[in-house]
């Protein structure tokens, strides 16, 4: 346990749990091999978590860009995600999803039993040499709450922390 004793790495345990859980969504409807095609939405801190713990699993062929147009015929496709409500998404669901016989599921949040395999993916991660504790950009302490807010909002950082120091 001793590799999670990095605060930047223990801080990453709560998204690597979403990511983790989002991930044992995907695989009810896609079945993860070595050498998989995986392509990621997003590199924002869950896109690059995501990215470690696909290529944890033996996934090489790993693209990160924007996804319903790249998603190939008679592909899979995980929604993960979306903190808050960003409004309305464009797409043909003829054209995006029964044309190509997509599969889709969806993905919120994580349970309990997710954590104890993001601490393995993150412990995996570090030891495959991946600077996984970078994506924590800002950490705040506790009376500086306000401030850590309004960096998030502004965009300021990539994975904002407030830790009780």
């Amino acid at each position: 346990m001793s590799d999670m004793e990095d605060l930047d790495s223990r801080l990453l345990i709560e998204p690597a749990a979403v990511v983790v859980h989002a991930v044992e969504k995907a695989k009810e409807i896609f079945n993860f091999k070595h050498n998989s095609y995986v392509l990621v939405q997003g590199c924002g801190p869950i896109g690059l978590l995501l990215l470690a713990t696909v290529r944890t699993m033996g996934c090489r062929n790993i693209i990160a860009s924007t996804i319903w147009h790249y998603v190939r015929r008679g592909g899979s496709m995980c929604e993960l995600g979306f903190f808050v409500n960003n409004g309305d998404a464009v797409y043909n669901p003829h054209l995006d999803i029964c044309n190509k016989e997509i599969k889709v599921v969806g993905s919120w949040t994580c349970q309990t039993k997710d954590w104890l395999q993001a601490m393995e993916m993150l412990k995996e991660a570090m030891k495959q040499g991946w600077p996984v504790g970078e994506l924590v950009s800002h950490k705040f302490p506790l009376d500086e709450i306000n401030e850590a807010m309004e960096t998030n909002i502004r965009m300021g950082g990539l994975k904002i922390a407030v830790v009780n120091s």
